[in-house]
């Protein structure tokens, strides 16, 4: 059942985000390929979405696959596809 249908939203994967003292976090990665931790500001969410209220931009790249194995400034390689955010259409939140 949707209980409520949002337009045009910012979202990442449910696996990208981890909290620390009750503050939603992301790692990046950064033009130099480093990993950096990023305060997000979440808003509603689904079994494997957080729409994103705040900081960060569409096509920002996201760790989503090894997030657990990355220390802030971390280099990293993307092996595959990247998992950015992006803009959710028509997709019940």
């Amino acid at each position: 059942i949707a209980v409520q249908e949002l337009d045009d939203v910012l979202t990442v994967p449910r696996e990208a985000v981890f909290f620390t003292e009750g503050i939603a976090k992301v790692y990046t990665i950064d033009d130099s390929s480093r990993a950096q931790e990023q305060s997000i500001e979440v808003g509603e969410n689904t079994i494997d979405m957080y729409q994103v209220i705040s900081g960060l931009n569409q096509g920002d790249l996201v760790i989503v696959l090894g997030r657990s194995q990355v220390e802030g400034g971390s280099l990293v390689k993307v092996m595959e596809d990247t998992s950015s955010t992006s803009l959710a259409d028509e997709r019940g939140i």
